[in-house]
């Protein structure tokens, strides 16, 4: 759990540093506005994803229909990425669907009417970061099309960061992390997550979700790890 003093410095420092040391547009060098994140809205008007799609994949000996990524886990997107998890900027999900969708690059048909599962945290994690990234975007999607966010899944177990595991290592530290909640799934799964690397968490995640007999379909995220 934080100390109050990095709280302090989060909601009270931080802003007044940008108030007086405001950030620069990464693409023009322009100051930035309030709302304004990494890019802004004029360059972020103009910023092209790298979406990657996969169909009939196989993650971690996990099946899915197919896998569909806003982009490489590079550059802008993965420092968007960054920014929502470890600087609370929870605006950034909403702020990247919402473009992807008027662009016209979301998979729509293989989103509406399902319902999106988003990878849960450990209780012990939601307390530190103060929300789970995997359902901000859930919801961000839901709102843009017609499909459901259900928090089928809870973390049972606290795990290791998976940055320096290797892929074997990966598997092991979510085996077991995960279990499903007293509720009833009707439609179509799809698994949504920020970052797609070794696959491992989905995987683990859908073997559950299976086990309880639901019919897995897709997953999506911001990035996949190129």
């Amino acid at each position: 759990m934080k100390r109050f003093s990095e709280h302090i410095v989060e909601s009270v420092v931080n802003p007044l540093i940008k108030l007086f040391y405001p950030d620069e547009c990464r693409n023009c060098g322009g100051i930035l506005s309030f709302g304004e994140v990494i890019l802004c809205d004029s360059c972020f008007s103009k910023f092209e994803f790298q979406p990657k799609y996969e169909e009939d994949a196989t993650i971690s000996g996990c099946q899915f229909s197919y896998i569909f990524s806003l982009g490489i886990h590079n550059g802008i997107l993965q420092e968007y990425v960054h920014r929502m998890k470890y600087e609370g900027v929870q605006s950034i999900p909403k702020r990247l669907i919402t473009r992807a969708d008027e662009i016209g690059i979301l998979p729509s048909k293989f989103l509406r009417e399902k319902t999106l599962i988003p990878v849960p945290l450990h209780p012990a994690k939601v307390r530190e970061r103060g929300f789970n990234q995997a359902e901000i975007l859930a919801q961000a999607l839901s709102s843009r099309l017609e499909c459901d966010v259900l928090n089928a899944l809870k973390r049972i177990r606290y795990t290791l960061p998976m940055v320096e595991l290797s892929p074997e290592e990966r598997k092991r530290n979510v085996k077991g992390a995960f279990a499903m909640r007293n509720c009833n799934v009707q439609r179509e799964v799809v698994i949504v997550d920020d970052v797609l690397t070794t696959g491992s968490t989905v995987a683990e995640c859908a073997r559950i979700l299976k086990e309880a007999g639901c019919n897995v379909v897709g997953i999506f995220t911001l990035t996949r790890a190129n």
